[in-house]
C-alpha cells in the first residue's frame, strides 16, 4: 500500500483524535492526527500526499513557539505610555516618512480609490513590521504545524491557517519550507495570516503576482483592501479624545455599540464633532495612576480587526497622526 493510499484509509476513523503532545517523536504522517489532516487537505485541494507527508516528516516541533504563543500570566494592566513608546517613536516616524516618500504614487492611488488615508496604511505597516525590517524569522510550516498539533487551545484555528499556507505556497509556486513567518504564522510586511493573504491580498501594480514580502505596491493595496472589506468609512474619524465627569462605565470591549448621546449623558465629553446617534466605545488608557480617555468609532473598530487590542489600534491611530503631521510641511512645499 502506498503512503497516499494509507493516508486515505486511516483518515476517516481518526478525525476525532486529539493531539498526541510533545512526547511524539515527530509530526510525521505516522501520527493519526497528522494523517487525518493530510488526507483532508489532499482531498480538498488535490495536493501531493507523498510530498506533504515528506514535509511533515522533516518538520521540527517548536517548543519556543509554544512558549511565545502561551497567554501571559495575569498581571497589572499595561502602562499605556510604555506600550505607546514601542510604536510611536522617532525611528518609526522617520522610517514611515521614507516609506511614504518611496511609495507615494501607490499610496495616493489607493487613497483615491478607497478613501483610506495614506497615513493609516503606512502606520499599520510600521506597527506590524517596521516597514518590512522585522517580518519574521521562523519557518512558517514548522511554526503552524507545531501550533496546529501541539497547542490544543487553538488547534482548529491553526490547522486552518496551516492548510491556507499549503494552498498559498502551491498557488504562488513557492517551496513551503522556504516561507518565513512570525511565531504565530503571520506573513510578509503587513503580517497577514495565510487565510487573510488568500482572502484580502491583491495585486497592487498589475504584474499579475502578489508579493507581500518585497512589493510595497501589493502591500499598500492589500492593507487597504483588508480595511475596506472590514467596513472602513471614508472621511470619518477613527477615535475622539475624551474627558469624563464622574465615573462613566468603561467596559472591556472594543466594539462601538453605545450611542454617543448615551455616553454624553454619562458624563463623557468628546473633542471633535460626532452625532449623538453615532455609536462609540469609551476606552481608558492608564499611565500609572493617571489615565486618558478616548471614544473609539467604527474606523477604530476596523483597525482592531487587524489585531483585537485597543492599545494596538490606538498605537496605529497615533502613529498615523504623527506621520500626517510630519508630512504636511513637505506636501505644502510641493508645487
Amino acid at each position: 500500500m502506498s503512503r497516499r493510499q494509507w493516508v486515505a484509509v486511516v483518515a476517516l476513523p481518526l478525525l476525532m483524535q486529539g493531539s498526541s503532545g510533545l512526547q511524539a517523536a515527530s509530526l510525521s504522517c505516522e501520527r493519526p492526527d497528522v494523517a487525518a489532516f493530510t488526507a483532508e487537505v489532499v482531498a480538498r485541494h488535490a495536493l501531493d500526499a507523498d510530498g506533504l507527508c515528506e514535509r511533515f516528516g522533516e518538520a521540527t516541533i517548536r517548543p519556543d513557539v509554544l512558549r511565545l504563543i502561551a497567554p501571559a500570566p495575569a498581571s497589572r494592566p499595561p502602562d499605556w505610555a510604555r506600550y505607546r513608546g514601542n510604536f510611536v517613536n522617532a525611528k518609526r516616524i522617520r522610517l514611515g516618512l521614507e516609506f511614504w516618500d518611496d511609495n507615494r504614487a501607490s499610496l495616493e492611488a489607493v487613497t483615491l480609490k478607497t478613501g483610506i488615508p495614506a497615513a493609516v496604511i503606512v502606520a499599520l505597516v510600521g506597527v506590524e513590521t517596521t516597514y518590512g525590517s522585522n517580518s519574521g524569522r521562523h519557518k512558517a510550516f514548522d511554526t503552524l504545524a507545531t501550533l496546529a498539533f501541539e497547542y490544543p487551545p487553538r488547534a482548529d484555528f491553526f490547522r486552518k491557517e496551516l492548510e491556507s499556507l499549503l494552498v498559498l505556497a502551491h498557488q504562488q509556486n513557492i517551496p513551503v519550507a522556504d516561507i518565513r513567518s512570525s511565531y504565530a504564522g503571520a506573513l510578509g510586511m503587513p503580517q497577514f495570516m495565510p487565510s487573510s493573504w488568500r482572502q484580502y491580498a491583491v495585486d497592487g501594480d498589475g504584474d499579475s503576482h502578489i508579493d507581500l514580502w518585497r512589493n510595497p505596491a501589493d502591500v499598500v493595496a492589500s492593507v487597504a483592501n483588508f480595511l475596506v472589506r472590514h467596513g472602513w468609512q471614508p472621511d470619518q474619524p477613527t477615535a475622539l479624545k475624551a474627558s469624563v465627569e464622574g465615573t462613566p462605565e468603561v467596559g472591556g470591549g472594543i466594539k462601538p455599540d453605545t450611542p454617543l448621546g448615551e455616553l454624553r449623558q454619562q458624563g463623557v465629553r468628546t473633542l471633535g464633532k460626532a452625532a449623538d446617534s453615532e455609536s462609540g466605545v469609551l476606552l481608558r488608557y492608564g499611565n500609572g495612576d493617571a489615565a486618558e480617555y478616548w471614544v473609539g468609532l467604527q474606523n477604530f473598530y476596523v483597525i482592531t480587526r487587524y489585531n483585537r487590542s485597543s492599545f494596538y489600534a490606538m498605537s496605529v491611530v497615533q502613529l498615523a497622526e504623527a506621520l500626517e503631521t510630519a508630512v504636511r510641511p513637505t506636501v505644502a512645499q510641493q508645487p
